[in-house]
């Protein structure tokens, strides 16, 4: 039974090629009934809507950051990674370029255990794509249905 007087948010899902994206849709409020008041921001264009605590949300890193090229706030949005750490990477690459992804461990800061959770997000060449948003952690779903009229 939800509480009454809680904040929940609401969201719709979206299936894409990596399993399901969920995207924001509004908020929405118990009532001492039980029954919910729901503000969106979009309507979803399935008609189903997601309803779940608002405070359960995870932070997901998407795409990849060029060692070579990349400014110290782009280097700072991978995770663990902070301003002096950034500056550390950036000091040693105008040292020696990175040839190989695994040079990272030879900075100050980054050991094995380290390059291996940020090893997906890392390249030498092409754009900085790195992407940090925050996201819904599994869900305990309850299904909302409405209709587009």
């Amino acid at each position: 039974m939800l509480t009454a007087g809680k904040r929940l948010a609401v969201f719709s899902i979206r299936e894409g090629k990596g399993g399901s994206i969920w995207v924001r849709a509004g908020s929405a409020f118990v009532n001492k009934d039980g029954s919910l008041n729901v503000l969106l921001d979009v309507l979803p264009l399935d008609g189903k809507l997601h309803v779940r605590e608002a405070a359960k949300l995870r932070t997901q890193h998407t795409g990849t950051v060029n060692l070579n090229e990349a400014s110290a706030a782009e280097l700072d949005l991978l995770p663990g990674v902070g301003e002096k750490a950034a500056q550390r990477i950036i000091a040693h690459r105008q040292k020696r370029p990175f040839k190989r992804v695994e040079e990272l461990v030879r900075v100050k800061g980054f050991g094995k255990k380290k390059f291996l959770k940020l090893k997906a997000h890392l390249a030498l060449s092409g754009p900085t794509t790195l992407r940090v948003e925050q996201v819904p952690a599994p869900p305990e779903r309850k299904e909302v249905s409405t209709t587009n009229d």
